[in-house]
């Protein structure tokens, strides 16, 4: 399966879509929003303006509520995302933010809650995919 590309409307250069594992349900995240919800979160941390644009595009595509796209850099206090997604949105921030400490045992037993270890993994190199495309 070959990458698909979005066109930035901002830099007129064509910004990575996903990884060459599309589907949320082949990586083990139970939702293609969540996917595309991290892959904005990291743009917003990196300040990226083509992933903010590509990913925005493609949750809307997708019918999510613009509440949620306004509120995700402030997901710490809104109550727009349950307990799974802020989990997700946590170990975003940690990778990014901390990314010399270790995870916290509390937001491990919190990541374990919500999702296999499969999916923590996958959660772990969809965030780390959407870093590198920040930056290639």
């Amino acid at each position: 399966m070959g990458k698909k590309s979005v066109k930035n409307q901002a830099s007129h250069e064509t910004a990575p879509e996903s990884p060459e594992i599309e589907s949320s349900d082949a990586m083990g995240i139970p939702s293609p929003e969540l996917l595309e919800l991290l892959r904005l979160r990291v743009a917003q941390m990196n300040h990226c303006e083509a992933g903010l644009y590509c990913h925005t595009t493609i949750l809307r595509a997708q019918g999510t509520d613009e509440t949620r796209l306004e509120q995700l850099e402030t997901w710490e206090t809104s109550d727009a995302f349950d307990g799974q997604e802020r989990a997700a949105f946590a170990l975003c921030d940690q990778m990014l933010k901390k990314a010399d400490d270790p995870l916290p045992g509390l937001l491990i037993q919190e990541l374990r809650h919500y999702f296999t270890k499969e999916a923590i993994i996958s959660l772990t190199l969809a965030v780390m995919a959407a870093n590198d495309w920040n930056f290639a």
